[in-house]
């Protein structure tokens, strides 16, 4: 068990530290570099070289868009023992739990530790914050909520030592604080904190900064003093301890009696098997990045050196002017019209710029069809085969996808289970009644006696997911086609039907088409007018269900094209060796 008065202690937790953190600096770096690719040339005051194809941020931007656009929602379930006793105050917790993720923007922090996790190892911390005061009876109490931070890669120290993330003996972050507020803490050991004033951070720790990409910190000081502090937590002895920068001084060590993963939660989305660094996926566009950018470069600047050149006999100069500035369509003398040739000089390399596009290719496949995942540009020639396509690049974001979903139920189990164990705080929450009315009700502490994890979170499967109307709408005309109009005999015998003019209005909103809902009557009523029959008086329709036929077409038209590209390539260097 760790012991803050154990110099050894202290010691060995300090070494462990410094070593793990010097064996992380080359994954900072990388990421670091990639970063730089991300944002270009036209970000920060280092503008050294021109990018023209920002793969790079293509890839993040669409992998971070597809795995959480939004904010997620959660369904608590209760076990079936108790589910009885516990689904009302479950279903209270559900909504205030939606309400906060939405309220908040929770999305911005998931979506910030996807963007970490693309390039090595995302996290977040979750605690208990103050929120307010109040007295009654003459005592004082103090209102805290739970928050949830992301915690950058440049700030994260892990456990080098463990062969899994699972494994990990600690993990801790930094952050600043002000430092009279430090100096004044109670919490903090009042010996150690009176040295604060002369602790600084180890050499070399703020090379790596993000921040480095749009400002020079270090050219302008702070109008109010800050210090750099740690939180590290130790698995083992459950204990969340606050370090000085230099690692040398404890300043506190608190028994952990939060949820058991700790404080703070790491998000992996490529493991390498006996380590604790993950893969960063996106690292692997950066080769094609910078070699099709540099390539881009070189093209330009041939094609600036491009231009045509008149060419005379000697002697001929005066001759040779006047055709020279001719206007176009203009009539000149010339003696002997046939001496001027025209010669192209300079201009694109018509192989680089093959190679090129077969560079960009290869890149965007490799990184998973990311032109067809972010809808810029069609990969087939019909839209069957854009279907296959795009299902084959949706298994990779399911790959991405399942260990995002487990991060994000990990913290929001955190979440509310810190909302769920308040002792004092009395809940405002929206209910949904007959899924129609809402009313105003609350989630007292009396109904929040028995175990938290009585109840079964989920993560709506699809919620962080960006969907189109358009999608929407493909997905209700599948649903209907595949699965309702078949079944529709079963349906009648049950009293169930199919709405028509629901569906229709449901058509035209998605469709974007308000005229849609105009043009067809139900009563000599169009269906906006809000005079349609109800539900109750509309008949259910059924017929026969539609049956599609699967042609298979044989050939890729991406390999095609690739090879076909080569064949000029090849074509284009023969003939310039003529």
């Amino acid at each position: 068990m760790f012991d803050i008065k154990n110099p050894d202690h202290k010691s060995r937790l300090a070494g462990a530290l410094k070593w793990s953190r010097d064996q992380m600096r080359p994954y900072r770096e990388r990421a670091k570099e990639a970063w730089d690719l991300y944002v270009g040339d036209q970000y920060g005051q280092d503008v050294s070289k021109k990018v023209y194809l920002p793969l790079m941020a293509q890839v993040v931007d669409t992998f971070v868009d597809r795995l959480a656009a939004h904010s997620p929602r959660v369904a608590f379930n209760p076990v079936p023992q108790n589910a009885r006793y516990v689904r009302p105050a479950a279903k209270k917790l559900e909504r205030l739990v939606n309400a906060r993720l939405k309220r908040e923007r929770f999305e911005k922090v998931i979506q910030c530790a996807v963007s970490q996790a693309l390039f090595g190892i995302g996290a977040v911390k979750i605690g208990l914050r103050q929120t307010g005061v109040s007295e009654y009876g003459g005592e004082t109490f103090h209102h805290t909520g739970p928050y949830c931070a992301p915690i950058l890669m440049e700030d994260l120290v892990v456990d080098m030592r463990a062969r899994s993330h699972e494994h990990y003996a600690y993990i801790g972050h930094r952050y600043e604080m002000f430092l009279d507020e430090a100096v004044n803490n109670p919490q903090f050991d009042k010996a150690a904190r009176q040295t604060l004033k002369d602790k600084t951070e180890l050499p070399g720790e703020n090379d790596d900064l993000l921040q480095t990409l749009g400002v020079n910190p270090s050219e302008v000081g702070s109008y109010v003093d800050t210090i750099t502090l740690w939180d590290v937590y130790l698995s083992r002895e459950k204990l969340l301890i606050t370090l000085a920068g230099d690692f040398e001084t404890v300043l506190a060590a608190r028994p952990w009696t939060g949820p058991e993963q700790g404080p703070i939660l790491p998000l992996y989305l490529r493991y390498v098997p006996g380590n604790a660094m993950p893969r960063g996926f996106a690292l692997d566009i950066a080769a094609h990045h910078e070699a099709a950018n540099e390539l881009y470069r070189k093209l330009v600047d041939q094609a600036k050196r491009q231009k045509t050149v008149t060419f005379g006999l000697p002697g001929d100069s005066e001759w040779t002017e006047t055709a020279r500035v001719a206007p176009d369509g203009g009539c000149v003398t010339h003696p002997s019209p046939g001496s001027l040739v025209e010669k192209p000089l300079g201009g694109i390399h018509v192989p680089n710029l093959e190679f090129l596009m077969q560079l960009v290719n290869d890149g965007t496949k490799h990184a998973g069809n990311v032109d067809l995942l972010s809808g810029l540009a069609q990969q087939s020639d019909t839209l069957g085969q854009d279907q296959i396509l795009n299902a084959n690049s949706s298994r990779l974001l399911e790959a991405l996808g399942a260990p995002v979903q487990d991060f994000v139920a990990s913290v929001l189990q955190q979440y509310a289970w810190y909302l769920w164990t308040d002792p004092i705080e009395t809940y405002p929450v929206e209910v949904q009644i007959e899924g129609q009315w809402h009313v105003e009700d609350e989630l007292p502490p009396e109904e929040r006696t028995f175990d938290f994890f009585d109840m079964l979170l989920d993560v709506a499967p699809y919620s962080m997911s960006r969907q189109t109307p358009a999608a929407k709408l493909q997905a209700i005309q599948g649903t209907v086609t595949n699965m309702i109009l078949p079944l529709l005999p079963l349906m009648q015998q049950q009293n169930l039907g199919l709405d028509l003019p629901e569906l229709l209005k449901m058509t035209s909103e998605l469709m974007g088409l308000p005229d849609l809902a105009r043009i067809v009557t139900s009563q000599g009523q169009s269906l906006d007018s809000g005079s349609a029959r109800p539900p109750e008086q509309r008949k259910p329709i059924g017929g026969p269900p539609r049956q599609y036929v699967r042609t298979s077409v044989n050939g890729n038209p991406q390999e095609n094209e690739g090879q076909q590209r080569l064949a000029r390539m090849a074509t284009a260097m023969k003939q310039q060796a003529r």
